[in-house]
């Protein structure tokens, strides 16, 4: 924009100004602030007009406007200060990874620092800024549809927001403009200047809309080390705002943040302000730096795996720190999915879990994974399908089903499902004397039994002690053969069956021992069904075929050999390794 534009422009914009008292009863307060050092930009701020249009104008234009109103009005004058020297660029920060920087700032060789906002403002609409912005922004690594912007500044830019306000209210006493103590609410935030101004630039030179709570973050942490300790005189002049308690060599205080300086300042007179604070504030050398990061909100993918075999815990099994398995349903799952999408970490959650030497059969039990900060986002249904298919062919000890990306409110049926939800059990039970036909059928008569159990004496190590009351809806006794019989059990979520079965040493009354008046264990335990639909049935896509691998091999055996055994062993509780087969112990 050549020197007549920018005239043109600025006598529009000046023509429209003169119209409006709104306008015009600014222009002292404007050139007041433009005297202290103020850019352009931030004497705007201080009318508390939200015009976003006029945020968007060159500084070039803006600037020649307050120049123009200067001509037009004789403020009072402000306190003199030295012309500091006007610094062209600041440092730059160590080299950083693809999703965070350190980045220099540039100015004007004609442009000296902005008192109230260290040029934040002034050059937010540069080519010095926007350009490794934009350029950081379009090559993060992520994948998204929108964004939102988040920012933080100096803590020392709220407190010369102050001091320019009671600077004003000085020098126009009695003018309604400035007749609040606490200017908070008559000015406009830098941060929402800056979204004003930055947020059309994306738009148009990348194609991202903005929305706010977007799940990609831009995050814009403004610094300013120069005036990084202006904030410290409120202590003195509020004595005990900053009693708060040590922190470790090189961390900030609590009351050191933004939050919390804010609100100190809005308990603070302004009469111990002016006394203890620097009114107006001190011009300054150093323009703002500032560190770019990125992230995006955790994404879920949820579906439900079955478990084939006795000796695969649900998550990683840590002794003493010490991992003491190989394999779990958790890393079996979660080394096929998190790698897809370039996460920071997966977290696995499922509505309940087996004991180690547990079987999870029928359409298996629901579990989802949380990716924090993920990176790759968008795959089609058929990508999942591919993905389910790769973890189902890689073991024969699990299996998953209905692997889908699901939103983030439906995560709590997982959990809420752990209440409410029926479970349908199948175990081998061994009792000291000869069953008899009345033992069946008073096992076959139970409906909707309430027990008491006591937290089990093998998990008290991991759940505290308590007295939990559960159902038994029904039960469906079998005889295998004099001592041994199976029973299927329709249960209340978070029921002990074991200890349902053999007592826990008196912990749960009743059970199976009291009920037929003789001692019993467990021998071996299947869960048939989890009655909750999470998640939702989804349409299969062409299925994909891949190779079992080597590794899975001696369990396939080992299930087939398990499968073959007499109805005299019952403890081997006779069940296919994989569906479509699939059956309950006969």
């Amino acid at each position: 924009m050549d020197a007549s534009e920018i005239q043109r422009r600025c006598n529009n914009i000046l023509h429209e100004f003169k119209s409006k008292t709104t306008w015009t009863d600014h222009f002292p307060g404007m050139a007041a602030l433009s005297n202290c050092g103020c850019c352009a930009r931030c004497a705007l701020r201080f009318t508390n007009q939200k015009s976003m249009p006029l945020f968007q104008e060159r500084i070039e234009v803006l600037e020649a406007i307050i120049e123009e109103i200067k001509k037009i009005v004789s403020p009072p004058t402000a306190m003199s200060d030295t012309e500091p020297p006007v610094e062209t660029h600041a440092e730059v920060g160590p080299a950083s990874s693809s999703s965070s920087s350190s980045l220099p700032t540039t100015t004007s060789a004609s442009r000296p620092v902005c008192t109230a906002c260290f040029n934040i403002l002034a050059d937010a609409g540069s080519k010095s800024f926007t350009e490794p912005f934009l350029d950081r922004m379009s090559h993060s690594g992520y994948e998204f549809h929108d964004y939102t912007l988040t920012l933080q500044l100096p803590v020392s830019t709220i407190v010369r927001q102050c001091a320019l306000w009671y600077h004003l209210r000085s020098l126009f006493p009695g003018n309604s403009l400035y007749k609040s103590e606490n200017p908070e609410q008559h000015v406009v935030d830098i941060k929402e200047a800056v979204k004003w101004i930055l947020g059309p630039l994306i738009s148009r030179r990348l194609n991202y809309s903005f929305k706010n709570g977007s799940d990609f973050k831009a995050n814009l942490v403004y610094l300013h080390a120069e005036s990084s300790t202006e904030h410290e005189f409120i202590e003195a002049a509020n004595e005990g705002w900053n009693k708060k308690r040590k922190t470790k060599k090189g961390t900030p205080r609590q009351s050191d943040s933004l939050a919390n300086v804010s609100k100190a300042l809005t308990l603070l007179p302004e009469n111990l302000f002016c006394k203890y604070g620097v009114v107006p504030p001190q011009r300054v050398h150093a323009l703002f730096t500032y560190n770019l990061t990125f992230n995006h909100e955790s994404v879920y993918v949820a579906g439900r795996y079955n478990k084939y075999v006795r000796d695969l815990s649900q998550t990683p099994w840590l002794i003493d720190g010490e991992l003491k398995s190989k394999d779990s349903v958790e890393t079996l799952i979660s080394q096929h999915i998190a790698p897809l999408f370039e996460c920071d970490e997966a977290r696995f959650s499922a509505s309940g879990r087996e004991d180690i030497d547990v079987r999870m059969l029928g359409s298996g039990r629901p579990f989802m994974l949380e990716l924090i900060n993920p990176h790759k986002i968008m795959f089609s249904r058929e990508k999942y399908a591919e993905v389910e298919a790769r973890i189902n062919a890689h073991s024969d000890k699990i299996r998953v089903t209905r692997l889908q990306r699901i939103r983030k409110n439906q995560t709590n049926a997982l959990k809420e499902g752990e209440e409410t939800k029926r479970k349908t059990y199948k175990c081998c039970v061994w009792v000291d004397r000869p069953l008899t036909k009345a033992d069946l059928d008073t096992l076959a008569q139970i409906k909707e039994l309430e027990i008491d159990q006591k937290t089990p004496v093998r998990v008290l190590h991991r759940r505290s002690l308590a007295t939990r009351r559960r159902t038994i809806y029904h039960i469906t006794p079998e005889e295998v053969n004099g001592h041994f019989m199976f029973l299927t059990l329709s249960t209340q979520a978070g029921t002990y069956v074991k200890e349902f079965v053999h007592g826990d040493l008196g912990r749960t009354i009743p059970n199976v021992g009291t009920i037929l008046g003789c001692k019993a264990d467990i021998l071996q335990l299947d869960v048939l069904e989890i009655e909750i639909d999470f998640p939702k049935q989804i349409d299969e896509p062409k299925p994909f075929s891949f190779s079992h691998s080597s590794s899975s091999s001696s369990s396939s055996s080992t299930s087939s050999s398990s499968s073959s055994s007499s109805t005299t062993q019952p403890s081997n509780m006779n069940i296919d390794s994989k569906p479509p087969s699939e059956t309950a112990p006969s």
